[in-house]
């Protein structure tokens, strides 16, 4: 709308259309309102049509009408001109006044009734003036506001709008997807559906209703979805008030956390197995030292001294590795990126080379490729071969001093009496991969707690007892299933399911 810094000194002049069939007195109107200060831009029509005519091809910052007019009458002219420019002003300039007319003014919802006999002209412009700066306002207010509403509906928040009494009035498509319900399930229904009923008492803090709690209040509760499902949100819950202290709303931001929180645990789960196992390598390591230096200070037997000092190096190995398994845990927590066609062989033979094998043996059976992160595939692979190695053989046949062995041209290692055989290859269904071994295996009251974080397949175990873990971690960042089952020869398979085969 033009003119819509009213207070400017270069302000553009309001355009005005003014439609009157008295065109001596019209002429005697538009004078006088373009007289005062360049202010006001008119032009003025005679019939109606030709004002339709005029708004349909120009703009107007407001339409100035008589009431009465050939043929028809201002308000009719009002009705129409609302189809063609719903948001331009339409003010009644009539000679015609009378309380019957200016109730007739009111109901059809003009913005603006003006009496010739009463201040004329300068009374007409300030009327003008008014309604055109009113309507700038609230065009701009509904801007703003139609601006507001976009954002809350492409929020990735969830959002939800109460009433004094806790009701839901109105939730965002965010909101939907957070707790599963949709808006119209939701709206007219206390806020304490979505909170548990075997919560704890303090419990949705944060969407109590207006009445006992004012201002902003936050908290973390657990939450139900419409499934039943339990998760984890974080409310920020303001009360709307107007310029008055008169409440208009009590609106709560809510975030799903679950993911956020189970994290946060596992951090301090790792944080505390670190901890723990830790202080094992580095007091074995630090006496250790401690004691080669004492004896290269007291001439001891060098053979000695090497010897503190291989276990200084053995410890800083096992450091490494529970480093390494800390730092494999977190990135197979974050998620797949890149995952792409792998041939299963070909990652098994690579990691056959990473991983001390001792005197273990790999055969692979039918090789299939799966669409896969090839590192987090990889890592997935060399923590099931390791388990298997280290922790399916029974003490009296395994050969800690064995040199690790490489895959030969067969895909079958070349090594004769292997303490263990570890076998990688394709399910018969296509739906995925295996691993089985044919050592000791593990008892069937077991299976389902080797995948925690902290538990080890042997019974005094040095590792962090993150191997699994790991696998399983893997697996669901793929959208895989693994399953643990006892293979053919007694020993231990893992099954990984839903896996997307390419060829």
């Amino acid at each position: 709308m033009a003119g819509s810094d009213r207070s400017s000194t270069d302000r553009e002049a309001t355009r005005v259309l003014y439609v009157d069939d008295d065109s001596e007195f019209g002429e005697r109107v538009v004078a006088a309102l373009e007289a005062d200060d360049g202010q006001f831009d008119v032009t003025i029509v005679a019939e109606s049509d030709a004002a339709l005519d005029r708004v349909s091809s120009e703009s107007f910052d407001c339409v100035v009408a008589e009431y009465d007019l050939t043929g028809t009458n201002g308000f009719d002219l009002f009705e129409r001109l609302r189809t063609r420019d719903a948001g331009c002003p339409f003010v009644v300039f009539t000679g015609a006044g009378s309380e019957r007319v200016a109730g007739e003014a009111l109901a059809a919802g003009v913005d603006g009734y003006v009496s010739k006999r009463d201040g004329g002209v300068e009374t007409l412009a300030r009327r003008v003036e008014s309604v055109v700066e009113q309507t700038g306002s609230e065009a701009g207010f509904a801007a703003s506001g139609r601006r507001l509403s976009l954002f809350v509906e492409q929020l990735p928040l969830g959002v939800i709008e109460r009433d004094e009494d806790g009701r839901v009035v109105a939730v965002n498509p965010a909101a939907e997807r957070i707790f599963g319900y949709r808006e119209s399930e939701l709206v007219g229904e206390r806020v304490d559906v979505l909170l548990p009923d075997d919560g704890p008492d303090d419990a949705g803090a944060a969407v109590e209703p207006v009445s006992d709690a004012h201002g902003a209040r936050h908290s973390v509760d657990e939450s139900v979805r419409k499934s039943g499902e339990r998760i984890v949100c974080e409310w920020h819950s303001q009360v709307v008030t107007d310029g008055e202290g008169g409440v208009v709303a009590d609106v709560s931001v809510v975030q799903d956390v679950t993911e956020r929180r189970r994290r946060i645990e596992r951090l301090g789960e790792f944080a505390s197995l670190v901890s723990h196992d830790l202080r094992n390598p580095l007091g074995v390591a630090e006496g250790n030292l401690d004691l080669a230096r004492a004896g290269l200070s007291e001439g001891a037997d060098p053979a000695a001294v090497e010897s503190r000092l291989e276990r200084v190096s053995d410890a800083h190995d096992r450091i490494r590795r529970l480093v390494d398994d800390l730092l494999a845990v977190t990135r197979a927590d974050s998620g797949v990126d890149g995952a792409e066609p792998q041939s299963l062989v070909e990652v098994a033979e690579a990691c056959w080379t990473n991983v001390d094998t001792a005197r273990a043996a790999l055969v692979t059976g039918t090789d299939v490729r799966l669409r896969a992160d090839r590192g987090q595939l990889q890592r997935l692979l060399e923590n099931l071969v390791r388990n298997a190695v280290e922790h399916g053989v029974a003490d009296d046949t395994a050969d800690p001093g064995a040199a690790p062995n490489a895959p030969s041209a067969g895909s079958d290692t070349d090594v004769s009496d292997p303490s263990i055989t570890v076998t990688v290859g394709a399910l018969p269904d296509d739906d995925g991969f295996y691993v089985a071994d044919d050592g000791v295996g593990i008892a069937p009251e077991r299976r389902d707690e080797v995948f925690e974080a902290g538990h080890s397949t042997t019974e005094g175990g040095t590792g962090l007892g993150l191997g699994l873990h790991i696998v399983e971690q893997v697996a669901a960042a793929h959208g895989w299933t693994v399953d643990l089952t006892e293979s053919a020869d007694g020993g231990a398979r893992f099954e990984c399911r839903g896996v997307e085969v390419v060829g």
